[in-house]
């Protein structure tokens, strides 16, 4: 299937969520740069929206070095020099009698995103 989520980027900096001093909500490891943009997984005890502005520490995301390839590809470039990231995409994981209670997040660098949108 398909999703379509339509939010204005402009007001994006009307919630920014700190995760630097809640780590221990991330689930699944440490979050993951991507060419995609940075990716992780979060307990879902905050409501977050598409928009929303998250800041997360830059120096533990994960950047991917499996190949020679992956080492090529200028991920740094999609690190966010203020640590803040604009969620993009949500998908939620909730089972009844399984462990996995968690919301995948996408996001983009904001820095990125402004320089798109000219603010």
């Amino acid at each position: 299937g398909s999703v379509l989520s339509i939010c204005d980027s402009n007001k994006s900096n009307l919630r920014v969520i700190d995760l630097t001093s809640s780590l221990s909500m991330l689930v699944g490891g440490y979050p993951q740069l991507t060419d995609q943009g940075l990716e992780f997984s979060i307990m879902p005890t905050f409501n977050f929206m598409c928009a929303d502005v998250v800041k997360l520490d830059n120096s533990i995301i994960s950047l991917p070095t499996n190949s020679i390839k992956e080492v090529q590809k200028n991920y740094g470039y999609f690190l966010d020099k203020n640590n803040l990231y604009m969620i993009f995409e949500m998908n939620y994981h909730f089972q009844n009698r399984g462990s996995d209670f968690s919301i995948g997040i996408k996001a983009k660098s904001r820095s990125l995103i402004s320089n798109y949108v000219g603010k």
